[in-house]
């Protein structure tokens, strides 16, 4: 059995939110899954409308990604508006 590692998609300071959906289309690509990184100090992420675009464009390319954070707003609005989320990969400093 194979074992799939996720790909690693990192919000940066100077991303847009089309940047970062952009990303994660053309890291999902192979079907794997993907892990979106939001540090807390990201200006992405922070609105229900940013999340329902989000959601959206997972759902519309059948992309399977989760949401990775340790800001408890971004972590509530995940969880209301459906999008997977679990806090930051060992290791990584936000």
């Amino acid at each position: 059995m194979v074992t799939r590692h996720p790909s690693v998609v990192v919000a940066g300071d100077d991303d847009s939110l089309a940047d970062v959906l952009h990303r994660l289309r053309e890291a999902g690509r192979g079907g794997q899954p993907i892990d979106l990184i939001v540090p807390r100090d990201s200006s992405l992420l922070l609105t229900a409308a940013e999340f329902r675009l989000l959601r959206e464009m997972l759902d519309r390319d059948r992309l399977s990604a989760n949401l990775c954070t340790d800001d408890p707003l971004r972590a509530q609005l995940a969880a209301l508006l459906g999008v997977p989320c679990h806090g930051l990969p060992e290791g990584w400093q936000a």
